[in-house]
């Protein structure tokens, strides 16, 4: 059964001159017309086969010897391939293919006027002439394209499309066509072009048809990157409409929404709002959309404001700054976010600023990112990201302001201040308890007060126009007006204005606060007229006031009696400045103050004095002091400094003379010292010679009078060395010339040689004598006849002050240090005599009553000792109850333990 023919292709076929159809097979499935030569059914059968198994890319005709040509097209349709042949004789053929030839003038014409790639074919498409153009559109030669069908060319989509126009340029000679279709490139991908064809004709016979065609890729991607943009424009205007509507607590998922839109239209993978942290100096992601095949390293983390610190241009202007390749940008301090964003492997960013749409303030900027790719941004960019970021500026400050409208209204209900809201016309819809209670004036439930008949129970016409002048005002506004309260008093205010926005487009409400200022304005008239007391007093005393501008680096005021002082007056120091006179300055306090004369600017400050040597108008030299204090106006700036200028002259006069007298007393203070050295010296020397023979003679003489005369000798010439000893060690330790001889020795070796020492003493005094030892030993480095010198005054003086009881000994070693605690039962201190036992020459029973000898320099030697040794000295004292000497001394080296002495002797 022959297989179906596709009804359209038949009238194709008919349309375009072919003859008959056949499948891949070689059947005839349809004989359209008569061929032009006549052949029976089985020559027609015969020849088909054989073309069809002939046809090949590069050859699509079949030479039929002695009768013509058999041209063959071949076309998928509808599922199926089908080969379209007809039979063009050879005279007709060969004066087609010759038309270029046959008149190069005309054609070298029609050439001339045509652009993009030319092509020249026959009827049947046989192309005869191709220009070198098609190479740069489809990739072919031209060699490659001549002797090959068009229809070859044609996207198999658009062959239907180009057999309709075919068949209407030969149905209609005189006409030309152009159309709209995609041609085949040497990749097999499409290529959309625009064709115009025409009929070559010549005696009114067609010779060959011409076609031209441009490339639209260009053409087609702008166009669908701005129905791109469109679309997306027409989003961005639908979603900003929805913004506006939007309730305040569903902005934020809002945003995240906008944020993956935009990052998607770009075919980016991030997409990230930065807030300014103004107090840690960082720019924080508040709101972040990162697509899910993004790595997890990209987490961005805040930026320091510094990253931005030589490049923030797009900071300061608010303009966009893209980048298409981040290995693009210079390296160097003012590229330093170019680091930042290689460590997340960013390749291509943009970034825009956010800025307040009533303040201008930036507060953040928009980071669009790419980390898989290099993006080549379009265009359109830049304006995209305008709209994109006043959509986001603007929602950021409707969720700011509704944060602070709810905090405000937390402090609004707590405000001891009277305060009232205004809503659109004027109407009040809020007044707090302190404003009802201030003013006597209630807002009804359910009823209406407008702010005129409010204003017209408070306020004068005077204050009225005052505070209409605030609410009229763009920006936070201030003023003081005088209001008549509950009790009918007139009182003075501060009242502030400030608005409160809304989530829409309507009119602010505009909030009120009164803050009760009667206190201060009775304050500042007791202050203008202590400023004129002050003035009477200057111009008595010799107190100089002044008021200096930073800003102009003037006096705004000085005292005339600055006259009586230096001999200029205020003009002439504004004129020639304080600096100029100023020979020496010394400051004495300074807070964030450079060095100068008060003329400096020196910054802000909360107090400053120096005193100044300045040479006066006569060229007398005169001391002035100088105290100043920061100075601000009403509002709290910052506008200087106030102070005054003293003449202290004869204070330094006083100062230099007892600088000179301390000096003097220095100098015989080392003059008394060397005095005694040597002195101590010279009688040390002849005195152990005194000592030696009455010890021999005591020893020799026993029993006598003579034996006991030595002993005495010896006894108080022992007395006269220990006190020669010790005033020769005064005078090395205040000379300086006292040097350590260090060594290390047994903690406990100390305690039993201090306790052999004095034990025998304190039992002939009838005195019980207890040491406890350390409970483990430990090996100290330190100068052990000064140590020694140490426990043997405090040792000696609790016996000698203890008349009965005990004197016990504590040796008590830490980590890194040790304790020796000398307590006695003795006769104890008073406490407000603490300090003077310490002192040179001291005791606290003194004079020739005195109940105990020696010469009030032990325990002045001793705590010397202690503070040469690195060691601190205390005392804890009961009169007629005993006292307590503590020692405490750093440790450098430790030993092992040892076996403890008794505890007890």
């Amino acid at each position: 059964m022959p297989e179906q023919l596709p009804p359209h292709l038949a009238d194709f076929a008919l349309q375009t001159g072919y003859n008959w159809i056949t499948n891949e097979n070689g059947d005839i499935l349809s004989g359209l017309n008569n061929p032009a030569i006549s052949l029976s059914e089985d020559e027609l059968r015969t020849v088909s086969a054989l073309a069809v198994k002939s046809f090949t890319d590069t050859e699509n005709s079949f030479k039929l010897d002695g009768k013509g040509i058999i041209k063959l097209q071949k076309i998928n349709f509808d599922g199926g391939t089908y080969y379209l042949l007809k039979v063009l004789p050879a005279e007709k053929n060969k004066h087609t293919s010759n038309f270029a030839s046959s008149d190069e003038t005309l054609f070298s014409k029609i050439l001339e006027n045509l652009t993009g790639v030319v092509t020249v074919c026959d009827q049947l498409g046989l192309i005869n002439y191709q220009s070198d153009s098609v190479r740069d559109i489809l990739g072919y030669t031209k060699n490659e394209v001549l002797g090959t069908n068009v229809f070859k060319y044609i996207w198999p989509e658009d062959t239907a499309i180009a057999a309709e126009k075919w068949s209407d340029l030969i149905s209609k000679p005189s006409s030309i066509v152009k159309a709209r279709l995609r041609l085949l490139n040497a990749e097999s991908k499409p290529v959309p072009v625009e064709i115009t064809a025409k009929n070559l004709s010549k005696d009114n016979t067609v010779q060959g048809i011409l076609l031209s065609y441009i490339d639209l890729t260009e053409e087609i991607k702008t166009q669908n990157e701005l129905k791109k943009l469109q679309n997306f424009i027409n989003l961005i205007q639908k979603i900003s409409v929805s913004f506006i509507n939007l309730p305040t607590e569903e902005l934020k998922k809002q945003i995240n929404e906008l944020l993956k839109m935009i990052a998607e239209f770009f075919g980016i993978n991030s997409g990230i709002v930065f807030r300014a942290d103004f107090i840690n100096h960082l720019y924080r992601p508040d709101f972040i959309w990162i697509s899910e095949e993004t790595s997890v390293s990209f987490r961005i983390k805040p930026v320091s404001f510094s990253v931005f610190a030589a490049d923030d241009s797009f900071i300061r202007t608010g303009k966009p700054v893209i980048c298409d390749n981040i290995n693009t940008l210079p390296d160097g301090p003012k590229t330093a976010g170019k680091e930042i964003l290689r460590t997340y492997g960013v390749r291509s960013f943009a970034h825009i600023a956010l800025t307040d749409p009533d303040s201008k303030r930036i507060f953040g900027f928009l980071g669009l990112y790419s980390s898989s790719k290099f993006i080549e941004w379009p265009d359109y960019t830049g304006e995209l990201l305008v709209m994109v970021s006043q959509i986001v500026s603007a929602s950021l400050m409707r969720i700011e302001r509704a944060e602070h409208l709810k905090m405000l209204s937390g402090v609004i209900q707590l405000n001891p201040s009277p305060v009232l809201i205004l809503r659109s016309g004027l109407q009040v819809s809020y007044l707090n308890a302190s404003f009802s209670n201030k003013f006597g004036v209630a807002l009804r439930t359910g009823g209406e007060l407008l702010f005129e008949d409010l204003l017209n129970r408070i306020a004068s016409p005077e204050e009225t126009r005052k505070i209409v002048r605030g609410i009229n005002e763009e920006k936070t506004y201030k003023t003081e007006v005088i209001l008549k309260t509950v009790e009918k008093k007139d009182k003075w205010f501060e009242c502030s204005f400030s608005r409160i926005y809304h989530s829409d487009d309507a009119d602010p409400d505009i909030i009120l606060i009164f803050m009760e200022i009667d206190d201060i304005k009775e304050l500042q008239g007791r202050i203008r007229s202590s400023e004129e007391t002050l003035n009477l007093i200057a111009k008595a005393g010799t107190l100089v006031f002044y008021r200096l501008k930073f800003a102009s680096r003037d006096y705004d005021y000085i005292n005339p009696a600055i006259s009586d002082l230096i001999g200029y007056s205020p003009e002439e120091i504004r004129k020639i400045g304080f600096g100029s006179i100023v020979i020496q300055s010394q400051n004495i306090k300074k807070d964030g103050v450079d060095e100068g004369s008060p003329v400096a600017a020196r910054g802000l400050f909360t107090e400053y004095e120096a005193d100044y040597l300045v040479k006066t108008k006569s060229g007398e030299e005169k001391w002035l002091n100088d105290k100043s204090f920061p100075w601000y106006d009403k509002a709290g700036n910052f506008m200087g400094s106030q102070g005054i200028l003293t003449d202290i002259t004869f204070r330094k006069q006083a100062e230099l003379e007892i600088i000179a007298a301390r000096n003097k007393a220095e100098e015989l203070n080392l003059l008394k010292s060397n005095f005694l050295a040597s002195m101590s010296h010279e009688l040390r020397t002849p005195l152990i010679g005194i000592l030696g023979y009455a010890e021999i003679m005591s020893m020799e003489n026993d029993d006598s009078d003579t034996g006991r005369m030595a002993s005495t000798i010896f006894k108080s010439g022992k007395r006269l060395l220990n006190s020669l000893n010790m005033i020769l060690d005064l005078s090395k330790l205040e000379a300086g010339k006292l040097e350590l001889s260090l060594s290390l020795i047994s903690l406990s070796k100390i305690a039993a040689e201090i306790t052999d020492l004095f034990r025998i003493a304190a039992e002939n005094k009838g005195l019980e004598f207890i040491t406890h030892f350390p409970e483990s030993d430990i090996m100290i480095e330190t100068d052990e006849k000064i140590l020694h010198d140490i426990l043997n005054n405090i040792v000696s003086n609790a016996i000698k002050y203890t008349p009965a009881g005990c004197v016990t000994l504590y040796f008590i070693p830490e980590v890194d240090e040790f304790f020796i605690t000398v307590q006695d039962t003795g006769i104890g201190i008073d406490q407000s005599n603490i300090d003077l036992i310490f002192e040179e020459f001291r005791q606290v029973s003194e004079g020739y009553s005195r109940r105990y000898e020696g010469t009030g320099l032990g325990l002045t030697l001793t705590r010397r000792f202690v503070k040469l040794l690195s060691g601190e000295i205390t005392v804890e004292s009961t009169l007629n109850k005993g006292t307590a000497f503590t020692l405490r001394f750093p440790v450098k080296q430790t030993g092992g333990e040892i076996n403890p002495p008794p505890a007890k002797y």
